[in-house]
């Protein structure tokens, strides 16, 4: 305590405060002239992102409502989507409360090999459930295009399409 009353009734201390004060104040004259126009730029690119987001949900429901008939891709599409972030999330969870589990428990302090053992499993166990959990999901999403058999469906529609939209031109 003695020490620090000695170094503020110093002139060095006092002077060395107001100049960095001055820095300080310096460099936040100049932060927020960036900060202003960062924020600007930030806010017109996240509006143009949202009116192109915007427009291609309207292009997609304009489509989807043109051939009604796609529309149980377009669900297992989005099914084979949650799943696929849904084992993503599983990993996660699994591989993080192992880890948790095993650094609380003591065993990592004890046995360090059994433990790397034990984190390697853990690893390994989470990696199954996800690559499970994927191809689950695709193969009920490859099962019901084949159940459908729309594959070729599909492609002559897009040829028809191609050639109709050349011939407009």
């Amino acid at each position: 305590m003695q020490k620090i009353l000695e170094d503020i009734a110093s002139p060095e201390w006092w002077f060395s405060v107001v100049v960095v004060a001055l820095l300080i104040g310096l460099a936040g004259v100049y932060l927020s002239r960036f900060l202003d126009g960062a924020g600007k730029q930030l806010l017109t690119v996240l509006a143009a992102r949202g009116e192109k987001a915007e427009r291609e949900r309207e292009e997609r429901i304009q489509f989807y409502s043109q051939h009604s008939d796609l529309v149980p891709f377009l669900i297992a599409k989005q099914q084979d989507l949650r799943a696929s972030r849904t084992s993503i999330g599983t990993f996660s969870v699994v591989f993080v409360l192992f880890a948790i589990a095993v650094q609380t428990s003591g065993l990592a302090h004890a046995h360090p090999m059994l433990a790397r053992i034990a984190a390697a499993a853990a690893l390994f166990c989470a990696t199954l459930t996800m690559m499970a959990s994927m191809w689950v999901s695709r193969t009920s999403f490859n099962l019901l295009l084949s159940i459908l058999g729309v594959e070729q469906e599909l492609l002559k529609r897009r040829e028809a399409d191609i050639r109709e939209s050349a011939t407009d031109h």
